[in-house]
């Protein structure tokens, strides 16, 4: 019995001995070390003192249904500590019976498995990241990809792979040494990680290829955007050793589901493009699809040519008279933006505009209109010619950011031209995805004097009853509806219906488009108040308009 004694107090296993009741009536040392309370805190309590709250009823309805058909259990089990400190032990619970089989005790034995679990731990994380970067390795890529395209299959997403590979490493490793090349590769798995958004992932193949697995991108071009922000993030050298390391990278491209619909397949056709990245000069990238590569190349040399035009001021304004069908004289302009190439090509709005809304471009854009558009009428005003107001068409960027109140207010400063000569136009759509956004907006503004119109009214909408709570001073119907007004019934309604609701809710109504005199003669009969478009006069230079406004004489 001293024997017994002795090993059950020495042994490094905790041990709980406890009545069927399951009330401690003994312990050992182990116990007390690993529990941290004394064995007089632990007699007469249950087990139940133990306990971390991580596991749910089941679990425990599970483990004495076992010891109570097997007589034991054993398992992972998590426990808290006198110090609250929630830790994994390894039990082994088994219940005592006496000669005549009736229940005597139940003896837990237990270990501290933190340590073990740990060493699991990082075996598990050596396993699945490449220990240089800290990054996944080819085995957790895999895994990612697979579960990320059975999702994307679900859902109908689409799915992409970039593969990376460093330009010309090998002269980089061969000049500079290995270890300049190992804190290279750590450093641009750091650039990297800055590009991704947080649910992609971004792995370590081996040597100096990366992958990126980018989750459920809104199109191709977003996916090449990507793919531009990674090889932007070389740009800078990498500082090593107090020496500056320059470095490119060439991306390869694949998307799920057209370049693939498995993981090891996306992968081998995105390595596939990065090779004709590298036959096409390098730093840069190639979808697995020409075309794709050819539509984002086009996108994104756009993109960089428009940064240039906003730098060196490549716009110019154009004006377009808006003339009221009572009098037949000018009452208005709406400045208009064209890109003027330095090889001299005029580039119309619908074809950057997109592009600069895209890349957040288009806030300079609105800001450089706005002034120069405020500047030109502050100068017609000076010489004596004012048009009762200044339209100034302003995208859903400029609202959706704030930016807009602060530009209009430094045009107004910088111009001194008075707020309630400054039309600004809004189209519909961005009013009914943002109504509640631009009417806090938009009753500011006005506050001021500004007045606001809504561009392309009446395109694609069946309900106005949000018009109700938008404090609007005009209705501009587009110009689908006059081109064939004078042929087509249906436009002729709407184009009424418009003008009555217009008229109804106090507002002015404009047409867009007018051409002929036979269009002009049907809006005038339906109570349109005035009209822009060719008849009179297509968009003009400052020079060009101010000769019209010397003119101050009806037109029709």
């Amino acid at each position: 019995m001293h024997l017994a004694f002795r090993v059950f107090d020495c042994t490094i296993d905790g041990i709980l001995i406890t009545d069927p009741e399951q009330k401690i009536i003994s312990t050992n040392r182990a116990a007390t070390t690993i529990t941290g309370f004394t064995e007089e805190e632990m007699i007469g309590k249950t087990p139940q003192m133990l306990s971390s709250n991580r596991h749910d009823p089941g679990f425990f309805q599970a483990m004495w249904r076992t010891i109570a058909e097997k007589g034991s259990w054993q398992g992972d089990i998590w426990s808290q500590r006198k110090s609250g400190e929630i830790y994994p032990q390894w039990q082994n619970m088994s219940e005592v019976r006496d000669e005549q089989g009736r229940l005597a005790n139940y003896i837990s034995v237990f270990s501290d498995i933190s340590a073990l679990k740990q060493s699991q731990e990082q075996l598990e994380h050596l396993a699945h990241h490449d220990p240089l970067t800290g990054l996944p390795n080819r085995l957790l890529l895999d895994q990612h990809l697979s579960q990320g395209l059975e999702r994307a299959h679900r859902q109908n997403q689409l799915m992409a792979v970039l593969f990376l590979d460093l330009d010309r490493f090998k002269n980089i490793n061969d000049s500079l040494g290995h270890p300049v090349g190992d804190i290279l590769l750590t450093q641009a798995s750091q650039r990297l990680e800055q590009v991704i958004r947080a649910d992609d992932l971004i792995a370590r193949l081996g040597g100096d290829e990366f992958a990126i697995v980018l989750e459920s991108p809104t199109d191709e071009q977003g996916v090449g955007l990507v793919a531009q922000k990674c090889i932007d993030a070389f740009i800078e050298p990498f500082r090593i050793d107090g020496n500056d390391v320059y470095a490119s990278t060439s991306i390869g491209i694949s998307v799920f589901p057209n370049d693939g619909t498995h993981a090891a397949e996306l992968i081998k056709h995105a390595d596939t493009a990065m090779y004709h990245a590298k036959e096409h000069g390098r730093n840069t990238f190639q979808f697995y699809n020409r075309q794709m590569t050819e539509l984002a190349v086009k996108r994104l040399t756009l993109e960089s040519r428009l940064r240039s035009a906003i730098e060196n001021e490549e716009f110019i304004l154009c004006y377009q008279p808006q003339i009221s069908l009572r009098s037949g004289r000018i009452i208005g302009v709406e400045a208009l933006i064209r890109w003027q190439s330095p090889t001299g090509e005029l580039v119309m709005p619908e074809a950057f505009v997109p592009v600069a809304e895209e890349s957040g471009l288009i806030k300079f854009i609105d800001t450089w209109v706005l002034q120069n558009a405020c500047l030109a009428l502050a100068q017609w005003q000076a010489e004596g010619l004012s048009p009762s107001f200044m339209a100034i068409n302003i995208s859903g960027f400029s609202i959706e950011h704030g930016l807009l109140i602060g530009m209009v207010k430094q045009a107004l400063h910088k111009s001194q031209v008075a707020p309630d000569y400054l039309e600004l136009e809004i189209t519909e759509g961005y009013l009914m995805q943002h109504k509640q956004q631009a009417v806090e907006i938009i009753n500011e503004l006005q506050d001021l004097g500004v007045q606001f119109s809504i561009d392309d009214f009446g395109t694609g909408y069946s309900s106005l009853s949000y018009l109700k709570s938008l404090p609007i001073n005009k209705l501009k119907i587009d110009r689908s509806f006059v081109q064939d007004i004078q042929h087509n019934d249906n436009d002729r309604a709407i184009a009424v219906s418009v003008i009555a609701l217009g008229h109804s809710m106090q507002m002015q109504v404009i047409a867009e488009g007018g051409e002929t005199r036979e269009q002009l003669d049907i809006l005038t009969s339906l109570g349109c108040d005035s009209v822009q478009g060719f008849f009179y006069s297509k968009p003009v230079t400052a020079d060009k308009l101010v000769e019209l406004l010397k003119t101050d004489r009806p037109i029709f």
